[in-house]
């Protein structure tokens, strides 16, 4: 039975020249799923909270820690979650780049995942756990290059 093995929430997906979407990168044993963080999902989730201002920053809040919970999910709920999400099965991975990124020069961490064809996505400095990352996915047995001196 397939399942969640690892999340990496909060990136920014390049969906061509110049637009971006919030995504998250979940990793099963079988495939990546990229799955959107949709308007149509953030009001749904703001919803869900209630009114008022308490009710707004809960549901702010939610929609940005909702890659959470994607761990409790079953991978084709996440793929169903959204017209816009996509899977790539792992056996078209042929590998997993990433480029650290510098706050100070306002260069974000980078993470190509490169198949029949290139997915970008990137991050805030720190938001991608390199090491775990690298684990999870050598483990399956896709080919990961990243920066060595890692702090996380």
């Amino acid at each position: 039975m397939e399942k969640v093995l690892y999340v990496v929430g909060n990136l920014d997906y390049r969906k061509g020249f110049m637009r971006e979407s919030r995504a998250s990168l979940v990793i099963t044993d079988e495939r990546l799923i990229v799955a959107f963080l949709t308007p149509e999902l953030a009001k749904k989730m703001k919803k869900e909270a209630g009114g008022g201002i308490g009710g707004f920053l809960r549901g702010v809040t939610k929609a940005y820690g909702h890659w959470n919970e994607y761990y409790e999910m079953e991978p084709d709920e996440i793929l169903g979650e959204s017209e816009e999400n996509f899977e790539i099965p792992l056996r078209e991975v042929r590998e997993v780049k990433v480029k650290s990124g510098d706050s100070e020069s306002g260069k974000r961490e980078e993470l190509e995942v490169k198949a029949k064809k290139n997915h970008k996505f990137y991050a805030g400095d720190g938001t991608i756990r390199v090491r775990e990352l690298k684990k999870v996915l050598e483990g399956l047995g896709v080919k990961v290059k990243a920066p060595r001196f890692s702090l996380f």
